[in-house]
Parts: structure tokens; sequence; C-alpha cells
């Protein structure tokens, strides 16, 4: 079982006398179960489990409703005895939406109960069962596909995580190690069944099975699952995704259908967790979300891994000889960084955002626009070991009000990361000066930039 960031916050939420039931959230096979099942065992918590795909608990759906009639049912149905220092694990909660409206009974009726909840496609299944979520009842965590660093965690590669999360300067040879890794990682991506088979000496052939297997078990669960008349356009939608990464989304690109029912399924993949929309801000202050225009929007997909099995990229092509080569050489990149930002944040729903200057990319854009409490982080992207940073220019003249701290990720070595910077951007009435610190980062510490200074 591989170490996940997030056993942390699972930790932090067992050992709280006050903490609610747990949802996990995330997409199917990103390891909700694992993750629940590791944590019981590294800490020695009994764990009850139940997986309502495979077995039924009928009390949920009673209408003389008792938590304990539950509890009870369950207890027979598993043999075993549920208490205080166990962990109640409801699995695939979304084919009993029910038990789902009950999680707010735990809370009331038995707080003495650790209780956790994962389903894979719950948000769209509670949407068309109307069912509300138990607000002030429920705690949520999110999971996401395998980081960059969990996958190198993965393989022992403990000193390169405390290396790249440093964010300090180290020598050519290890910068040469990490990027060996990083190509693997651009073609294994990170599912952890996919991660295990490479650990394990699959070809990658093999891993490329297991990676259209996932792509398909994503379209079964829709024909299973989705309710709606559209369920055509939602399965047209999904499989357009690839070819339109990091782009500004036309609807017309995705379906011909009515562009209200083509935006419509976006927000539902992005509900399953499929795709990440990344939304443009005027970041016309902070908290840059309230500059954000919905119309206006990129997407991501769920795994770096599964992007470039669907359109059948050539492993060798992911080497640094051969990677120039590529037409989407600077999606894979963009890809990569947006999966990383997205699973830096395990207790909400990360909302990044981009620029556009007028609403037009071919003006200026930048990659990611991200805000904390401090800082505003305007976030170019290269695919290589140079690119011009015109559109961040811009960026930090036109928002210098904001203090924004200026990011270029790219591939390149470096000895040194910061640089104090001065160029020209261009106004109405002229070019003018603009100075700011640059940090300029190798593309692997992408998942790091939001979690401490810089």
């Amino acid at each position: 079982m591989f170490y996940r960031d997030c056993e942390k916050n699972l930790k932090i939420w067992y050992q709280n006398t006050n903490s609610k039931p747990l949802v996990i959230r995330g997409a199917r096979q990103v390891g909700k179960t694992s993750l629940v099942r590791s944590f019981c065992q590294k800490n020695k918590i009994s764990l009850v489990e139940i997986n309502f795909e495979e077995t039924k608990v009928h009390s949920f759906a009673n209408d003389n409703f008792s938590i304990e009639a539950v509890l009870q049912e369950i207890e027979i149905l598993k043999n075993t005895k549920i208490n205080k220092n166990s962990i109640l694990f409801l699995d695939e909660i979304q084919v009993i939406p029910k038990a789902y409206q009950a999680l707010r009974f735990f809370k009331e009726q038995r707080p003495d109960l650790k209780v956790v909840a994962a389903g894979s496609l719950l948000e769209m299944v509670l949407k068309q069962e109307k069912i509300s979520t138990p607000v002030g009842r429920v705690e949520f965590l999110y999971l996401y596909p395998m980081t960059f660093n969990e996958y190198l965690l993965a393989q022992n590669e403990r000193q390169l995580v405390k290396t790249i999360k440093s964010k300090q300067a180290f020598p050519q040879s290890i910068h040469a190690k990490i990027l060996q890794y990083l190509n693997h990682y651009f073609y294994i991506g990170g599912m952890p069944e996919a991660v295990k088979l490479f650990i394990s000496g699959s070809s990658f052939n093999e891993i490329r099975k297991v990676h259209l297997d996932i792509i398909e078990s994503y379209r079964q669960d829709i024909r299973k699952y989705y309710q709606g008349s559209s369920k055509n356009i939602l399965l047209e939608a999904f499989d357009s995704t690839f070819s339109n990464l990091g782009e500004k989304v036309k609807y017309s690109k995705f379906s011909k259908a009515k562009s209200t029912i083509v935006a419509e399924c976006l927000n539902t993949l992005a509900d399953l967790f499929l795709i990440h929309k990344v939304i443009h801000s005027n970041c016309s202050g902070k908290p840059i979300q309230f500059g954000q225009n919905l119309d206006y929007y990129k997407i991501f997909f769920i795994d770096i891994g599964l992007y470039n099995s669907i359109l059948n990229t050539p492993w060798k092509m992911l080497y640094e000889e051969e990677f120039n080569a590529l037409i989407n050489k600077g999606v894979i990149a963009e890809q990569f960084v947006a999966q990383e930002l997205v699973a830096s944040n395990h207790r909400s729903k990360n909302k990044i955002h981009y620029w556009l200057k007028d609403k037009d990319p071919k003006k200026s854009e930048v990659d990611f626009i991200f805000d904390t409490e401090t800082s505003v982080y305007a976030i170019e992207v290269k695919s290589g070991k140079a690119g011009k940073i015109k559109s961040l220019i811009q960026f930090m003249g036109e928002k210098k009000e904001l203090k924004p701290e200026a990011i270029k990720l790219d591939l390149k070595f470096r000895e040194n990361f910061t640089q104090e910077y001065t160029s020209f951007y261009f106004t109405k009435t002229g070019k003018k000066k603009v100075s700011f610190t640059l940090h300029e980062l190798p593309l692997y510490m992408a998942r790091f930039i939001l979690n401490s200074d810089i």
C-alpha cells in the first residue's frame, strides 16, 4: 500500500474527539479504499468495511429508520462488533443514497463512532436523486491520483522528495535523476494500479492496457449511473476532452449539441473529478475568485498517464531527446502542473484560475493564477529549458497592486532559483517599466509552490 499525503489529514480527523462523519471524494480508482485500509492497518485500528456494490444494508431504507438497527445489521453481515475504537467504512455509498443522508444521524446519535464514506460517482447520483448534503454534519477529504512526490515515495526515493520540497539549489546530477523519474511519470501517471504495475516490473504496454481499462470503466460508469437524456452527449464530451486540454473551451469542439447542454455535461465531468476546470479571472483584486468569469475557462484531465495513453503517445517520446518533437508537449507540461496544483489541498476542492488580457489568449495569457491568504501566484509553464515570459511580464505590470509572486516552471537546470527581473509591459499610453522578483523553478516543484514560502 502506497503512502498518500492526505494520511496526515485522516489522522487529525481520527484523533479529533469532535470529528464528524468523513466523506472521501474523488474519481474511481484513485485509491480511496486503499487509503482507508492502509490507514487502519498502520495505526492498528479495527476496520469494519462494507461495500454497497457488493452488499445491501436494508435498514437504511426502513420507514422507522434507526442507527442502532443499521449497526446491528452491519455487525451481522460482517460477523464483527463495531465499537468506539472502530472505523466504520461505507464504501460506494452512492449505491444507497439514503445511506448518505443518514450520515447526519451518525453525528447526532452516535458521535462516538468514527464513520468514513466514499463514493466514486457520489456527486452525480446525489444531483440526480435530488439529495442534499447534510451540511454541518459531515467533513470532506479530497483524493486525487498520486502526485509526483507520492510516486517517488512509492519507489523509496525519500531523499529526492526531501530535496525537491526544500526548493533549494542542488547539483545537476540530482536534477538529471529527477528528470528521469519525471519522464516516466508523464507516461505512467498517478493512478495507483499503474504505479504498482510499473514498480513490479511490468512492461509499458501492460501499463497502457490498464490505463485504457480505467478510461473504459469511466465510460461504463456514465452509462450505468447517468440517468439524463443527454447521456450520449456526456460520453461525446468526455471523449473530446483529450483533444481540447489547455485551450479556452469552445462548446462546438465537444459536441454539436446546444451549448447549454454541453456546458452542463462538462460541469458533470468536473463534478466527477474526471476533468479540472481552470477559470479566467480578471484579477482585479483579492480574492481573485470574485473576478472570475465562468464563461471563460480551460480544462485539464484527471491524470497525465491516462491522457498520454488515450492519445497513444509513444513512451520514448516523453524522454528529453524526443520530447521537443511532440506537438502537444506544452499541454503535457501544463497538464502535469494542473493536477499537481489541484492535489495540493485535500480539505477543500481547489479552485485554480488563469488570466487572459481582455479575455483574448492572443494578447496575453498566464497559465495559472492561484491566491492564498498571503500571496497571488502567477505561474507560467514552459515545456522545455527556455521560453519567453511576455504574458507574465504583462501581468506583473498590470497587477502590481496585488503584489503577486511571479513563477516560471520549466525543465532547465539552475543553481539559483530566484532573480530580480526588469522589463517593459504595454499600456494604452505606451511601454512602462516593471521590476519584480522572478522564481524560476524546475517543473517538478509545482506541487510545493503553494505549501510554503518560496
